[in-house]
């Protein structure tokens, strides 16, 4: 298997892990960024793909369908495209196969125009995350936030550490694990009164340390792997305490909180709430740690196979219009540049 994407964490990651790496670098073009979608990428993917005459080709970054879409015009080469977040109103999708990490992604990319979507929520190695050996409860609760803190999760990290700060003045355990650019903000503001672990390789025994987890996102499966309770959390307040009534609504939007209303009033004091009403009741902590595991099982990478293998073969024996695909990117590229041009004009 060969990856090609921008240099950066990711493909040092890839590289130390023994896959093949191919630079291809996000790119600026037409008054607007289309992630990877540009035509210095295209020759530079065309060259790779005559090089490597890979069998297939599975995209997952925004804009890389589009790519893909084009080089398989010329290569024959036929590909697959996860989709792995909410979509924006430039977004266009036209054939398939796709494959969406979520019902909600599901809906939205046929909605978009995808005519083939297959839904794949088994993506997580969880081989590391399980249980850890019943020990006796600590006298002082802990309370974990694990996350990146970067971008958009930046104010989820600062709603979060504005929840757990009146719990710290109460002798409880408060920390954060991950790290990011806001790392440093975070620290300066908050360190005083929580414990800022920065990036923790030994996750699943940080996890299995704790009595509670707060995240968003695939952290929450991970905590719910490792028998510890979790209440999820989105960027304008608390997403609950994950428990059988609430999980199907949580998951509808892959587990990143985007359950909470937009329309919710920015309130630490909700997501405070929820956290102390947990920590004080110990029965309902024991029931969800034995019922988290079976849970996070669902989403082990391993069951993903039979859905991957299913679509590979529809993509092998299908051939994408050219003529579907120049509109597609026409459409795209109008939308993005008049947005662009929009925001540029707005801004002066």
């Amino acid at each position: 298997m060969t990856v090609a994407c921008p240099d950066g964490d990711w493909a040092r990651a890839v590289s130390q892990a023994g896959y093949g790496w191919e630079r291809l670098p996000r790119a600026p073009w037409a008054l607007a960024t289309l992630e990877q979608a540009s035509p210095p990428n295209l020759l530079r993917l065309l060259g790779i793909l005559r090089r490597l005459r890979p069998d297939i080709m599975h995209t997952v970054q925004y804009g890389s369908h589009l790519l893909s879409r084009v080089a398989t015009a010329f290569t024959g080469i036929p590909w697959v495209h996860t989709i792995l977040g909410p979509l924006s109103p430039g977004h266009r999708f036209a054939g398939g196969p796709y494959l969406a990490v979520s019902p909600a992604f599901e809906r939205d990319a046929i909605e978009a125009g995808a005519d083939d979507v297959r839904p794949c929520p088994a993506r997580l190695d969880l081989t590391a995350f399980s249980p850890g050996p019943i020990q006796g409860r600590a006298t002082v609760p802990t309370l974990t936030f694990a996350s990146r803190l970067d971008g958009r999760l930046e104010a989820v990290a600062t709603l979060v550490c504005e929840a757990l700060r009146p719990l710290a003045g109460l002798g409880i355990r408060c920390q954060v694990a991950g790290d990011g650019d806001a790392l440093p903000r975070l620290r300066e503001r908050y360190g005083r009164e929580l414990d800022f672990l920065g990036h923790r390789p030994d996750l699943p025994a940080v996890l299995r340390e704790s009595d509670i987890l707060i995240g968003a996102g695939r952290t929450l499966i991970e905590g719910l792997a490792c028998g510890v309770p979790c209440i999820s959390v989105g960027h304008r307040g608390s997403g609950g305490v994950v428990d059988p009534e609430t999980a199907d609504a949580i998951a509808e939007h892959n587990w990143g909180g985007r359950h909470v209303s937009e329309s919710q009033r920015l309130d630490a004091s909700a997501l405070t709430r929820d956290i102390e009403t947990l920590v004080n009741d110990v029965a309902r902590r024991d029931a969800l740690a034995a019922w988290g595991p079976n849970v996070a099982r669902r989403y082990d990478a391993r069951l993903a196979g039979p859905v991957l293998e299913s679509a590979y073969d529809v993509a092998c024996g299908r051939r994408q219009p050219v003529e579907e695909t120049a509109w597609l990117l026409a459409r795209l590229t109008t939308d993005k540049v008049r947005r662009a041009a929009r925001r540029r004009l707005r801004a002066s």
